[in-house]
């Protein structure tokens, strides 16, 4: 069998004892937590012996000599070390005596009837199971006193006696209260039909569908026969011109008439409408979408615009005076100048010149010939 043993070795440092001893006596009480009172009381016990004895009282067993110079202080730590196997002896008793207790305690807990307890009904008796688990108490009177098994049975027969009860074991269910149907609520619920009877509840076929009576208000419900009529009316409608829409006006959509469509057709891809813009002017080309020509005043020309009635005014001034420019106006000139007729004036032409002219020579004979029949020639 094995033999263990809790052994504590410790150096200790002589010239420093007080600390030492400390530490051994902090170390043996931590090993032995559950002892640490008694051997803290047992070195308290052993220390004030030892001053006793110290102190030379007699009446202590095996007294010591007071320390004298002379002394080595091995000798009073020798002193010490016996005062402590005193108290590791004394220590031994008591972890004899608490082994004696433990199994004392032991038997206590194992014990069937400890305190007087048992699984009977008895008052002021502390409860303890019977070998079977169970234990007994007396009948409840308070609402938190404990419930035995009569009683649950009790309530158990009164709801198996209760459960399938009709009739006015309960109220009926209204509108804003839970309670039993009634028997005209049940016949309500037994005559639901997916067929298009008045009056009763629907319920779906074997399809999920049920039938409908022919509308006639309308909220009511439309069936699939309402639905295909409206259906091949649509069908039949699309695609349909002529008078089949109203026209389009300037504020109501419909049909294109065919005179819009020709309007479209007309123009060309990429057009754009009311464009600001012109094309050539003499010989000047508008270079962009909406150009720009400037009309400017020459001698003697002053040019106005009114953007309001969009009108431009040339005006000639006559603060300068032309050029020679005569030539310009003659016949053959570059801006001539209309001749007199019998009926307007105008510029004298060479043929009216010849005319003259040739007056001027006839005038001139007739001049002659009248001098000369009065001469008698």
């Amino acid at each position: 069998m094995a033999h263990i043993q809790h052994v504590l070795k410790a150096d200790l440092d002589l010239s420093n004892p007080v600390p030492e001893i400390c530490a051994v006596i902090q170390a043996v009480a931590a090993a032995q937590r559950q002892h640490e009172e008694a051997i803290l009381l047992g070195v308290m016990e052993a220390v004030e012996r030892r001053l006793q004895q110290l102190k030379g009282d007699e009446s202590i067993a095996e007294p010591v000599r007071k320390l004298t110079p002379s002394r080595k202080i091995s000798d009073d730590f020798q002193q010490i070390n016996t005062g402590f196997d005193r108290v590791q002896a004394e220590m031994d008793t008591v972890m004899s005596d608490t082994g004696g207790n433990k199994q004392a305690l032991d038997t206590h807990v194992a014990a069937t009837s400890a305190h007087g307890s048992t699984s009977a009904a008895t008052s002021n008796r502390i409860m303890q199971r019977d070998g079977s688990g169970r234990a007994k108490v007396a009948a409840p009177a308070a609402a938190d006193d404990i419930a035995r098994k009569q009683e649950v049975d009790a309530v158990q027969t009164n709801l198996n006696n209760h459960a399938g009860s009709g009739g006015a074991a309960h109220a009926a269910a209204t509108a804003t209260t839970a309670g039993f149907m009634t028997a005209p609520d049940k016949a309500k619920s037994d005559g639901a039909t997916s067929a298009a009877t008045a009056n009763t509840l629907v319920q779906r076929d074997g399809g999920s569908r049920f039938k409908a009576g022919a509308p006639v208000a309308a909220d009511d419900v439309a069936r699939k026969q309402e639905v295909d009529a409206v259906q091949s009316g649509l069908t039949g409608h699309i695609g349909s011109g002529g008078a089949a829409h109203s026209a389009a006006t300037a504020s109501q959509a419909g049909f294109m008439t065919g005179s819009d469509k020709t309007k479209l057709d007309g123009m060309t891809v990429g057009a754009e409408p009311n464009q600001n813009a012109f094309a050539k002017v003499n010989d000047i080309n508008a270079t962009a979408k909406s150009d720009t020509m400037t009309i400017k005043g020459g001698v003697g020309i002053s040019v106005t615009t009114n953007p309001a009635t969009k009108e431009l005014t040339l005006t000639a001034t006559g603060t300068s005076t032309p050029g020679k420019h005569g030539s310009s106006h003659t016949e053959s000139g570059s801006d001539p100048i209309p001749g007199a007729t019998a009926t307007e004036g105008g510029l004298m032409t060479k043929a009216h010149v010849g005319r003259l002219v040739a007056l001027e020579e006839g005038a001139k004979e007739s001049a002659t010939l009248q001098a000369q029949l009065v001469r008698g020639v």
